[in-house]
């Protein structure tokens, strides 16, 4: 459990590799505990809205960035383009500038307008797609070198070469 921790810190900029299911889904569970853990804790002792929403909002990108390679390299062990990943990334990019924004200037605002409205709707559409992502995510990569290289853990390392 914990080498896919490192690998995912490690890779967390490599969108070219594969990603075994391991590797994808003990980052998403680690991150998303500490992420609930962070908001119930700042929820509870912080009573600066702003600051809290500061916080959040860079905490979530610093894993996201990472995550969003992550899963880039899970599609590709399923032979998948990274296409899906980054419509994903374009939905979420919107929601959370979105939500930064309202829980900045608006958070005592009871009108609802359009924005919020399209907000609503790019939530559900989001939540959807991530849903499917998720899916696939669960799916067993291919065993044998596909079009984005050997399957994960399969690499030959430098220091193997030379010992055979």
């Amino acid at each position: 459990m914990l080498r896919s921790y490192i690998r995912f810190w490690s890779k967390a900029f490599n969108y070219t590799d594969r990603a075994s299911r391991r590797d994808f889904w003990v980052p998403t569970i680690i991150h998303f505990i500490l992420y609930v853990l962070l908001v119930i804790l700042l929820e509870t002792s912080m009573t600066n809205y702003g600051v809290e929403t500061i916080i959040v909002f860079i905490v979530k990108w610093v894993l996201y960035i990472p995550h969003l390679a992550l899963m880039v390299r899970r599609y590709h062990d399923v032979n998948r383009a990274m296409t899906f990943p980054l419509i994903l990334f374009i939905f979420f990019l919107f929601i959370d500038i979105n939500g930064f924004i309202d829980e900045l200037f608006y958070r005592n605002d009871p009108a609802i307008d359009f924005t919020d409205i399209l907000a609503y709707i790019l939530t559900i559409i989001y939540y959807l797609l991530l849903l499917y992502s998720l899916v696939i995510c669960l799916l067993k990569g291919s065993r044998e070198e596909n079009s984005y290289g050997q399957p994960p853990h399969k690499k030959i390392e430098p220091a193997d070469e030379e010992e055979s």
